[in-house]
């Protein structure tokens, strides 16, 4: 089915669960070896500016959404209403990001338009990625949704230790960590990506909103 045939309604979805955080992010101390597997129990919080979009044509990532609404790919549509319904998802399957010299200045590009360079400093180690997945959608030559985050751990006003996950900015063509897929390099996905979501102009705030 063509993305010219695909008839849906853009929902803003409200949702008492979903927090919003405003404030600073800063690495804390706590035992790595103990959030490694994939499945991590924080409660999920929005940075602000998250559904906010940027378009950045030297590192070959976009985020932003097609001017057309009815051009949205369904499976773009689907991840996002589905984090907006039950933004614990993100918990499930959540990967630590591994930041190396040789994607770190790509990476801190792209970061670098969500968080001060203070900030990204200081959490650098603690980037995490989940995949969500719209199991009613079939996805053709294009990785899944992703989210990325920074995980911490906070003490409570009752001195209890809390883990947050805090979305930072959503991957909807998985451009910023891309992969291999089948016989191609991911080098080639990226391009071949970009080139078509490289011209699209509208930011993801336009269509959705989570308050």
């Amino acid at each position: 089915m063509s993305a010219h045939n695909i008839k849906f309604e853009i929902k803003n979805i409200v949702n008492p669960s979903v927090k919003v955080f405003n404030g600073g992010l800063f690495h804390n101390s706590y035992n790595k070896q103990n959030i490694r597997v994939s499945n991590v129990d924080a409660e999920i919080r929005f940075r602000d500016s998250s559904f906010s979009s940027i378009n950045l044509p030297e590192s070959k990532f976009s985020n932003m959404l097609p001017d057309d609404k009815l051009m949205i790919a369904p499976n773009v549509k689907g991840a996002i209403e589905k984090l907006l319904s039950h933004p614990e998802l993100v918990n499930r399957d959540s990967k630590e990001i591994f930041i190396t010299d040789k994607n770190r200045d790509r990476l801190k590009k792209i970061i670098s338009c969500y968080l001060p360079d203070e900030e990204y400093c200081s959490v650098e180690e603690d980037f995490r990625k989940s995949d969500i997945i719209d199991n009613d959608v079939v996805l053709v030559g294009r990785g899944s949704f992703r989210v990325i985050t920074v995980y911490s751990v906070e003490i409570d006003e009752y001195k209890v230790p809390k883990q947050y996950l805090t979305i930072i900015l959503l991957d909807p063509y998985h451009l910023f960590i891309p992969s291999n897929h089948r016989d191609k390099s991911k080098v080639k996905i990226v391009e071949e990506t970009y080139s078509e979501v490289g011209k699209f102009g509208s930011h993801i705030s336009k269509y959705f909103s989570f308050n």
